[in-house]
């Protein structure tokens, strides 16, 4: 995989520009490159949620979103989530509530959720 860091109203993320997240071990190759980086941010495009991430049987998305938690990383996933299985769309919405991952339609709506001030 490989990524970039975007630099946005004082906060950095990093972003997938190619690779897919396909296996734990991508989601501990996204942290590192987090870390790398120095953030804690990341942006996930559609075209790096592999389909072994979106589907929910093979627990790829579960222990990813895990991982990015053990490790302090906020994640959000472009994505709209009506083109999604009736599962995943469930996680996603689960998900959502949560200040590890997110799924939003849209960049801007990716970019203020992930930028946003959280306290906990």
């Amino acid at each position: 995989m490989t990524f970039e860091r975007v630099d946005k109203n004082g906060k950095a993320y990093v972003k997938v520009t190619d690779g897919e997240i396909a296996t734990e071990q991508d989601g501990l190759t996204l942290i590192a490159a987090c870390i790398e980086r120095n953030t804690n941010l990341a942006m996930l495009p559609k075209d790096c949620l592999s389909q072994q991430f979106l589907q929910l049987s093979t627990r790829v998305a579960g222990v990813v979103v895990e991982k990015l938690e053990d490790y302090g990383i906020r994640a959000v996933a472009l994505l709209n989530i009506e083109s999604a299985s009736p599962r995943f769309r469930e996680f996603a919405l689960e998900s959502n509530h949560s200040t590890t991952f997110h799924v939003c339609e849209t960049v801007d709506e990716a970019e203020q959720w992930l930028l946003e001030e959280r306290t906990s």
